[in-house]
């Protein structure tokens, strides 16, 4: 478990408000992509934005979670990567993504920054 309590991986659901400009707002899904040492060393985590609509965006990558309410279907926006404090922001774990998805959707992060 991460210092903030959240793993690589997780999914969970969060208040992400305030927001501006195109970022998503309200309580959303977001899957958390940040390691453990990034969230022990500033105690935020890594994370993007899931949205269930798919808009043919390039950086929106469909994702097959395992759910523990059997709800979660969507596209991971890696455009939406945000440092958060998901405590601060009342976040559940809600279910988690395979590491072979989790590959896939950081190789395409790492391919943003890099």
């Amino acid at each position: 478990m991460t210092g903030s309590g959240y793993r690589r991986g997780d999914i969970v659901v969060a208040d992400l408000d305030p927001a501006a400009g195109h970022e998503q707002r309200k309580r959303r899904y977001l899957l958390v992509v940040g390691n453990e040492q990034f969230s022990r060393t500033c105690n935020l985590t890594l994370a993007c934005a899931i949205t269930s609509q798919d808009n043919g965006y390039p950086l929106h990558l469909p994702i097959h979670p395992i759910s523990m309410n059997g709800t979660i279907e969507g596209f991971v926006e890696v455009a939406q990567l945000k440092a958060l404090d998901l405590k601060a922001r009342n976040a559940e774990t809600v279910g988690w993504v395979p590491g072979d998805e989790m590959d896939r959707i950081t190789g395409m992060i790492l391919a943003c920054i890099a």
